[in-house]
């Protein structure tokens, strides 16, 4: 027994040492042309990083400004670059310039469909969307990677009167809307009963201090999730689709492209975003997750409403919904699954509020064919997708008479 532990022990040993030289070849060694666009796509390279700058009103983290970089997916590099805010020329915006002279001006706010991931600057739907108003609507967003309905919810009032607008669009990305709803909800929960506890220890005398274990657990998840070492094994040994930019290696997943098209699809049978929102029944954890949605979506919009600005609501689909015909057949239990499920979930919640909304879903279906409009392997729009985006809303607003008083 001893001997068996000891070598287990060495096996162990050695496995560490390993790893920690190949950290440290990392470091110093040029990566080839595809793990270096591998790290990259999955945020390994830290200048992505030092784009940012913590805005000391509110603590959301934004660009600095008048800065003009590179990402990359893997689908290829974008451009982005950036401007000052109005009220303080330490913070950034990625946009063409603030208009305050424009007849209509909108805060966009979403997640990474409004910021443009994928695209160059003068190619994000909303920047196409306002070059065809000639100046007399100017459209900005500010800093939109992962931003659900209730993270819109804590950030739009620390900006609400530090930039100037008439009007709200609210964009709403199915794929990942609920889980994200989901776990704001959670932390939302953690937060109070911490507010609680810390009220409690402090009439006590007292503060609260944090369990080492907690301590070294989240340390050392955070080294190994920014170790290079840990993400090209991972690129070695799951390469079919961890080499597509997915980092979770426990979940039951399936990337397929089928022969006839252009595009990666992924089929997710644990984790709660993507086809799962599509599921006949949800689970108690999406449930809970659009009950959060939805309480968040009408209280930001009661607040929006009461500053008497004008707010619409765009439904972008994801990538599986849109070709839906090109892989559900893979679907271990295609029974159990409706195409349009969170679709009607988020409508509903919109029409009770009276709020008028596009769902792009249908007419990016019916043209969805021509043209490639996401990213073969990321799911995010490609300037094709951007640029119809942009055409179909541009068509939709023209029919509203309020749009532009």
């Amino acid at each position: 027994m001893r001997r068996l532990i000891k070598v287990f022990s060495l096996v162990i040993f050695n496995l560490i040492l390993t790893l920690f030289l190949i950290e440290i070849a990392l470091r110093f060694l040029p990566l080839p042309s595809g793990f270096s666009v591998y790290l990259k796509a999955v945020g390994m390279i830290q200048e992505q990083q030092s784009a940012y700058i913590k805005d000391p009103v509110g603590g959301l983290s934004v660009f600095k400004p008048n800065i003009s970089f590179t990402w990359t997916i893997m689908d290829g590099e974008w451009q982005i670059t950036t401007v000052p805010f109005p009220d303080d020329k330490r913070l950034g915006l990625r946009d063409d310039g603030i208009d305050e002279s424009a007849e209509v001006s909108v805060f966009a706010c979403g997640d990474s469909f409004t910021f443009g991931f994928g695209v160059d600057n003068n190619q994000v739907w909303h920047e196409v969307l306002e070059n065809k108003y000639n100046g007399e609507v100017d459209i900005f967003s500010l800093r939109a990677i992962g931003n659900s309905i209730p993270d819109i919810y804590d950030a739009y009032p620390q900006y609400r009167d530090r930039f100037k607008h008439d009007v709200v669009f609210l964009n709403i990305y199915l794929g990942n809307e609920f889980i994200e709803a989901y776990f704001k909800g959670q932390s939302s929960k953690q937060t109070a009963q911490v507010v609680a506890l810390q009220g409690e220890q402090e009439r006590r005398g007292s503060q609260i201090v944090e369990s080492s274990e907690q301590s070294v657990t989240a340390v050392a998840y955070e080294m190994i999730r920014k170790s290079y070492a840990a993400r090209i094994v991972k690129y070695l040994f799951f390469n079919q689709w961890v080499k597509l930019g997915y980092t979770r290696i426990d979940s039951k997943r399936e990337v397929f492209q089928p022969e006839d098209s252009p595009y990666v699809f992924t089929i997710d049978y644990e984790d709660y975003l993507l086809v799962r929102n599509c599921e006949v029944e949800y689970s108690e954890t999406l449930q809970s997750g659009v009950e959060f949605f939805s309480r968040r979506l009408q209280q930001l919009v009661e607040m929006i409403r009461q500053d008497n600005r004008r707010v619409y609501v765009f439904i972008f689909p994801f990538k599986e919904q849109v070709y839906w015909d090109q892989w559900s057949y893979r679907l271990e239990t295609p029974e159990r699954y409706d195409r349009f499920k969170p679709n009607y979930i988020v409508r509903e919640q919109l029409e009770r509020l009276n709020v008028p909304y596009y769902d792009l879903t249908d007419d990016l279906i019916d043209q969805g064919e021509g043209e490639i409009l996401y990213w073969p392997i990321d799911s995010h729009w490609t300037a094709a997708g951007n640029r119809l985006a942009a055409d179909l809303i541009y068509t939709w607003l023209a029919g509203r008479e309020e749009w532009r008083p």
